[in-house]
């Protein structure tokens, strides 16, 4: 690394401390690293320039290296097949972190990263995000020691997609998806301790990582959960914030969805109406030529074949 990207320790709390680096250690994740840890991080980091409308990191790349915004705003989106467009997932600014989910499931990236402006990011190598950061922050719990840890009350957070929740899920348990956890995180008890859980560990951990960035008390099953046995949907609590508020965009989603399909619908009908009844005059016309008049079984095959053209 070149001299002049490193930042000593001794130098953070003074005035030559980056914007970035002030606002990174003020965040409830790096407050959490003790001071060897915190060393090994900034020796770590390297400084990458990037231009305004340059892509740092593709959606469906495979899982890279931790990175922290030093300038400028980094756009963060998502390729939406239904409706033919990319989705926001929002702007991260200097001292924002990211790339922890596929780093800890070891999937490919579901989001795209481009620069909006001139700028900087910080590449922390990914064996010294797991070595200095993940190994301070994660705690997975074995059956036993989380069955404990709920009867102490500790709350479980099921991190899967919500139709997955439905067929069979742990007694009491929210449902928050992976997904959507860093825009829920905020409407989560501060004082509550969580243990996540999914069918894949490493989505749990994942979870109880961005439970720790956002300043929540949180470990996760380190086995699959059905090791500890299931629950109907009853038993989901029915007046928990969370989960009525992924009820209702659900129940959205699925109502818009429904009045799509209505109006399309009701435009086909009518455009095979208005094709039908053209072809019905035109039978009439050439009976009135003389012509013999199709039936009706051939009008609607011709129908069929011509299509609507209203």
């Amino acid at each position: 690394m070149a001299p002049d990207t490193r930042i000593e320790v001794d130098e953070l709390d003074g005035d030559r401390a980056p914007d970035w680096a002030g606002r990174l250690l003020q965040s409830p994740l790096f407050g959490l690293l003790a001071p060897v840890s915190l060393k090994r991080v900034f020796d770590a980091l390297e400084r990458i320039p990037l231009m305004a409308g340059e892509t740092l990191i593709a959606e469906g790349a495979p899982p890279g290296d931790y990175y922290i915004v030093a300038e400028g705003l980094a756009s963060m989106s998502r390729e939406n097949p239904a409706e033919g467009r990319r989705l926001s997932l929002g702007l991260l600014g200097p001292g924002e972190a990211f790339g922890e989910v596929p780093l800890i499931t070891g999937q490919p990236w579901t989001a795209r990263v481009r620069w909006k402006a001139d700028g900087a990011v910080m590449r922390l190598p990914s064996a010294v995000f797991r070595s200095a950061i993940c190994s301070a922050v994660l705690e997975g719990l074995a059956a036993g020691e989380a069955t404990l840890a709920q009867a102490a009350g500790a709350v479980w957070l099921d991190v899967r997609e919500p139709a997955a929740y439905r067929v069979a899920h742990l007694d009491a348990a929210l449902n928050v998806p992976l997904a959507l956890l860093p825009w829920l995180c905020a409407r989560l008890a501060p004082a509550q301790s969580y243990l996540a859980y999914a069918d894949d560990p490493t989505q749990a951990a994942a979870a109880a990582f961005q439970l720790r960035a956002a300043g929540h008390r949180a470990r996760y099953l380190a086995v699959p959960w059905q090791t500890l046995g299931s629950a109907p949907p009853a038993a989901t609590p029915a007046d928990s914030p969370v989960e009525a508020l992924i009820a209702a965009r659900v129940e959205a989603r699925e109502a818009a969805l429904r009045q799509t399909f209505s109006r399309a619908w009701a435009r086909r009908e009518q455009a095979l109406h208005a094709a039908y009844a053209r072809l019905l005059a035109g039978g009439t016309a050439h009976a009135e030529q003389g012509a013999t008049a199709d039936s009706a079984r051939a009008l609607l095959r011709r129908a069929a074949l011509e299509g609507p053209t209203a």
